[in-house]
């Protein structure tokens, strides 16, 4: 009984994060649009706190009425191309996160645990990871006239790869284990 009452509560909490991920992309996405292209309708300031950092994400952003500061750059300041970069890696994100909260839900859903599609789910949340990893790890930057190029290691998709590349071996093993009880009784 507990089991089911961990599982209710994570299916649950998926459903809430799938919600907050959406909720949250169509603010992001609305107020980029609008203040790109009429920069004055909302007195809403979008700011990028010491620069475009690599990392999940688009970098450190932060919405407020009259709080920039010296090191932040505004978002009515950044030329198209830019922010047309902006957006395109906040869908590729949100395309991942999106995706990735389909495999959990998949998993959570499914009312056989060592089966080969939960196998399958875990190796897909595995590589869709690694590839977060791989986009996490860069951003570049062009602002007054310079490109640069921000570099880090994201540890936390990588860190969810690799536990999903082990769960799916582990799913493996017991996925076979199974099948040999069955063939036995």
């Amino acid at each position: 009984m507990e089991k089911n009452q961990v599982l209710q509560i994570a299916r649950v909490s998926t459903r809430i994060f799938w919600t907050l991920l959406i909720v949250f992309y169509g603010l992001f996405m609305s107020v980029l649009l609008i203040k790109s292209f009429w920069p004055t309708s909302l007195p809403l300031q979008v700011i990028f706190m010491q620069g475009f950092e690599a990392g999940w994400g688009v970098g450190g952003l932060k919405f407020c009425l009259e709080c920039a500061g010296p090191q932040d750059i505004l978002l009515v300041n950044l030329s198209s191309g830019m922010k047309i970069w902006i957006a395109i890696r906040a869908n590729v994100f949100f395309v991942l996160a999106y995706l990735m909260m389909q495999k959990v839900s998949l998993i959570l859903e499914a009312r056989e645990t060592f089966y080969a599609d939960n196998v399958q789910h875990f190796r897909q949340l595995a590589l869709l990871a690694f590839l977060a990893f791989g986009l996490s790890t860069f951003n570049l930057t062009y602002w007054e006239g310079n490109w640069q190029g921000h570099f880090t290691i994201a540890f936390g998709p990588l860190a969810l790869s690799i536990a999903s590349l082990v769960l799916s071996e582990i799913f493996k093993e017991g996925q076979l284990l199974l099948e040999d009880k069955n063939s036995i009784i």
